[in-house]
């Protein structure tokens, strides 16, 4: 339902207006109607519309500086007049509309069904403003990855490593599930972005929380993962390893 009001210091503009919406669009609803610019102001502020079709010549203030003593617009204008020079200023106020007098009955329903679309593209954007600001608050990371059947949403807990496969990456899950994507793990390492993997070797980047243990080989190594698998640690690699299991298993090491 879009929330109107209308303000009009000619009492018979009002009552059309009124009359052809009833008839003719039912989705609008006046909530509100005033015959001057101030009290066009009071029942803006009561009413908090949606769209507001706004006189530009009234007897105490035009449209345009009627707006201007409103401070937070949060609604459409469609301004109404009988004198078509103030169409640029009209639309230089960020107006959705602009009908001349006398109102045709077609025009009028084509100007509000346009604000319509401006009103519920506006309350879109503020519903996804919202569900961004509460999503990292109520909903846990999820990592997307692109496979040739569509769109993976993966929980990073539920990755225990990657492994490169050429020109592509094998990503293995927890439930024992493999999937593949055509990128590299150099690609695949970027796109994930996330302090719990460790690209390990250069075949290999695992996620820690999944290290059960790690077993020395010559000069090298192999980490032993909860699943039961063990990876090759690169020679370069074994130092930071350690270090980052050290810091895990004892969290007094983070602090300054």
């Amino acid at each position: 339902m879009t929330k109107t009001v209308i303000i009009d210091d000619d009492k018979d503009v009002v009552e059309f207006i009124t009359t052809a919406l009833e008839r003719l669009m039912p989705s609008v609803k006046v909530i509100g109607k005033a015959y001057s610019g101030y009290d066009g102001i009071t029942e803006i502020k009561r009413n908090r519309p949606d769209l507001v079709l706004l006189d530009v010549e009234m007897s105490d203030m035009n449209g345009f500086e009627m707006l201007d003593l409103i401070p937070e617009r949060n609604f459409e204008v469609i301004f109404i007049t009988a004198y078509d020079q103030y169409a640029v200023e009209a639309f230089k106020a960020n107006a959705v509309g602009y009908i001349l007098k006398p109102i045709d009955r077609a025009e009028l329903q084509k100007t509000i069904e346009k604000a319509e679309e401006e009103i519920e593209k506006k309350n879109l954007k503020e519903k996804i403003k919202m569900r961004q600001k509460i999503i990292p608050v109520c909903v846990e990371k999820k990592i997307k990855i692109t496979t040739h059947e569509g769109i993976e949403y993966l929980s990073p807990e539920d990755i225990i490593k990657i492994k490169a496969h050429a020109a592509y990456s094998e990503i293995h899950l927890i439930n024992k599930e493999i999937i593949t994507i055509s990128k590299n793990l150099k690609e695949t390492e970027k796109m994930i972005d996330d302090r719990t993997f460790f690209r390990i070797h250069k075949s290999y980047m695992i996620n820690l929380n999944y290290v059960k243990g790690f077993v020395k080989i010559n000069d090298g190594g192999m980490v032993k993962l909860k699943d039961g698998s063990r990876v090759e640690v690169s020679k370069r690699k074994i130092v930071e390893f350690k270090s980052i299991m050290d810091k895990l298993s004892n969290p007094k090491n983070f602090e300054n």
